[in-house]
């Protein structure tokens, strides 16, 4: 799938576990497939769902991401009106950095999903929504201060 792709081209992939009007259809760790999937695939990122910690399992599976991979930690929720903590994301993230040696540049977040898979979306509001938006930058900007690192 990936072939002929050019080098300065950046791939990744979205792990989705379902975004139907504030549900999902799935659950679990990906325990079981991280060190294929992260170690092997040759994808430059990999998006992943961790909004919910006991649906999605815990961070342990960062740690087969493969050397010049990022990880995107999809740790704020877009299927529920609730605004997360700052200091609980940049504690989540720090604690998603320790399975790669503490690297944040190995590391990005981000909202777990789109707000909307379907034309009615999620149950949450415009409103909402850029609120979420504000904090992951918010938390990005202080985790990456003057930005990130190219690469």
């Amino acid at each position: 799938m990936l072939e002929g792709i050019p080098d300065d081209v950046t791939v990744a992939l979205h792990i989705c576990r379902g975004n139907f009007r504030s549900s999902w259809m799935c659950e679990g760790s990906l325990e079981p497939v991280a060190e294929r999937v992260f170690g092997e695939l040759p994808y430059d990122a990999f998006l992943v769902e961790w909004d919910d910690l006991g649906r999605d399992g815990g961070f342990e599976p960062v740690r087969h991401l493969r050397e010049g991979a990022t990880m995107v930690m999809g740790i704020v929720s877009t299927k529920t009106p609730i605004i997360e903590s700052e200091d609980d994301l940049r504690r989540k993230m720090e604690e998603a950095a320790s399975f790669v040696g503490g690297d944040l540049d190995r590391i990005a977040i981000s909202p777990q999903c789109g707000f909307a898979s379907v034309m009615v979306g999620n149950e949450i509001d415009e409103d909402t929504q850029w609120r979420k938006l504000e904090l992951v930058a918010r938390v990005a900007d202080d985790l990456w201060p003057g930005g990130r690192s190219p690469g």
